[in-house]
């Protein structure tokens, strides 16, 4: 994708004056540079843009909640809106503290209470509460917990995990949370599982958006009180979540602000569809912002080149504007020795004041990690005491950022994780995704991993992983990285992956 396309009817149309009155886009623009706003010309754009429905993708380190965080401003203060009348969903809780503490530096703080800031999920459940007067009880984690085991009890071969995130990717992809798969025993636990709430009065989580919509879509309808919507990480919205900002944002101002490429949710129902066709939309303005603010040029080419395999990605430019080497990728003989080298590594960061993550596809490779830091006394410590490398999962390192990064087993079966297909005795097996979506999703999910590094990213290569014979990544490949040479390796992964 390039450059910006602005486009759409203008955000003031329809829309009354609220605390300040409307100040020219201009006037207001010198206003906050002299007051240390110093955004780059495409950030400007995108918080300056006139369009009802903007989307805009951001790039990792691109400034995406700055730019948020003006647009924000700039409907309160140039547009005049009123903050009741302003809807902000983010993520997660953290995101939204984020939001919050940034806007409280500039507005009073009455204003920013006033503002509906949060997950979508608790937006909506206060919504309910406050148009219905009623207060639906939520079930809780160990409730949920029972039921599941409870309408498991006769069932075989799926674990609870198994079952809830089936049931969770189920209700938030289909617009009113029905379900036109073919009944089957799996379809018989979730009407039993569905049952069981309504007997005790419940709804889980997902019943929060599925209930609105249906409130929504209702004869007699609801009265949407918000002239604008902005959703952060739109990228991560399900289906449920899709229909239901439609909704919510009919006959208001939408904006949308996230990346495709880092839409990492698709068992919990996510994917970049929705975001990605907006973007397509006549009526839309569309702003790009390229510039990675994080992270060197080294690590930027990095994970362009590795994500430009994936075809349905809206091929963004991302640029750095400071040189850096490439990341480095290290072989180790096995696992243990690998564990060795970074928690010594980390510690050496730890001590000369680096931040840093250790970050893996799951918990499970994390845990021996931990373990071994912990039992060993290597616990690299800051002068304050605390303990400095975070342990992360590349779903868990999300929106943070690092000095130096270390990535954990980039070898087939792990990175990209999948089903395990057959090789030769010895040779260990190769984690085969099922889907080529699947697959789509683990590359993002290694761009996500390595776009956290801002000076320094260490990609680890153990041969032996359980006493079995692994293959590197294919991933090391597409991303231009040289594989480290040794006996046969090259070979077999050719012959495993002819494509590479």
């Amino acid at each position: 994708m390039k450059g910006s396309r602005e486009s759409g009817t203008s955000v003031i149309d329809g829309m009354d004056p609220g605390i300040d009155g409307r100040v020219p886009p201009e006037v207001w623009r010198r206003r906050m540079e002299a007051e240390g706003w110093n955004l780059t010309e495409e950030q400007w754009a995108a918080v300056l843009c006139p369009a009802r429905r903007i989307v805009v993708y951001a790039g990792p380190g691109s400034g995406k909640t700055t730019v948020l965080t003006g647009r924000v401003l700039f409907l309160l203060e140039a547009v005049g809106l009123d903050p009741k009348r302003v809807l902000v969903t983010t993520f997660s809780r953290q995101a939204a503290d984020e939001l919050r503490r940034r806007l409280a530096g500039r507005l009073p703080a009455k204003v920013v209470r006033e503002m509906e800031i949060g997950t979508l999920h608790s937006r909506m459940l206060r919504w309910w509460i406050r148009t219905t007067g009623e207060v639906p009880r939520i079930l809780s984690p160990a409730e949920q917990r029972e039921i599941a085991d409870r309408v498991l009890l006769r069932g075989a071969g799926v674990t609870r995990g198994e079952f809830l995130r089936e049931l969770a990717r189920i209700k938030g992809s289909v617009e009113m949370g029905g379900c036109s798969e073919p009944q089957d025993h799996r379809g018989e636990w979730r009407e039993a599982y569905a049952r069981e709430l309504e007997r005790r009065g419940l709804w889980d989580f997902d019943d929060i958006l599925i209930r609105t919509l249906e409130r929504l879509a209702s004869p007699a309808g609801i009265d949407i009180p918000w002239q604008a919507v902005l959703v952060d990480e739109a990228q991560d919205l399900n289906g449920v979540q899709t229909a239901l900002i439609e909704r919510l944002a009919r006959g208001a101002a939408l904006f949308l602000i996230g990346d495709d490429d880092q839409s990492i949710y698709r068992f919990r129902g996510a994917e970049p569809g929705y975001f990605q066709r907006c973007g397509r939309d006549a009526d839309a303005a569309v702003f790009s912002l390229s510039v990675n603010h994080r992270a060197h040029d080294g690590l930027v080419s990095c994970a362009n080149r590795l994500i430009a395999y994936n075809e349905d990605s809206m091929r963004k430019p991302v640029r750095s504007l400071r040189p850096g080497p490439p990341p480095d990728v290290i072989l180790f003989r096995d696992e243990f020795r690998q564990w060795r080298w970074v928690i010594r590594s980390a510690g050496t960061d730890v001590m000369n004041g680096r931040s840093c993550a250790i970050l893996a596809r799951t918990n499970g490779e994390l845990a021996p990690v931990w373990r071994l830091m912990r039992e060993g006394g290597r616990l690299p410590m800051a002068p304050s005491g605390s303990v400095l490398p975070e342990f992360l999962t590349f779903h868990g390192s999300k929106g943070k950022e690092f000095d130096t990064v270390y990535i954990l087993n980039v070898v087939e079966g792990r990175i990209p994780y999948g089903r395990a297909g057959e090789g030769r005795r010895g040779e260990g097996r190769v984690g085969v995704p099922v889907s080529a979506e699947e697959l789509r999703e683990e590359r993002r999910l290694l761009y996500v991993a390595i776009t956290r590094a801002r000076n320094r990213l260490v990609l680890c290569v153990p041969k032996w992983m359980d006493g079995r014979r692994m293959l590197p990544s294919r991933f090391l490949g597409e991303a231009g990285l040289a594989i480290p040479e040794h006996s046969g390796w090259v070979g077999m992964l050719k012959k495993i992956l002819p494509r590479h």
